[in-house]
């Protein structure tokens, strides 16, 4: 039907971060939420992935995965959509 949307497509108004475990060794879960509080903060790929001992691919990929679900295509973008969707707070 017009205005409904197929149950495998997310809502486009939501950014539901997704949690994964950091690696098999370490312990703990790093989220996506985390990694666009690191870019929001202008950590670089390199700084968040010291920060969160993970690989800078590992960080790329979330940062990637961050762009396609705010639907942006800079990280400047993301840090604004994400303050304007309520999904951080912004920095003064």
């Amino acid at each position: 039907m017009a205005g409904e949307q197929a149950e495998d497509q997310p809502d486009a108004g939501s950014c539901a971060p997704v949690c994964r475990w950091k690696s098999a060794t370490s312990t703990g879960w790093v989220c996506e939420a985390e990694v666009l509080a690191h870019v929001q903060r202008g950590a670089s790929n390199a700084e968040i992935a010291t920060r969160l001992y993970l690989s800078e691919k590992t960080v790329q990929h979330h940062v990637s995965a961050i762009l396609r679900k705010l639907g942006v295509a800079s990280r400047g973008q993301a840090v604004y959509e994400a303050a304007r969707r309520g999904l951080t707070t912004s920095t003064t």
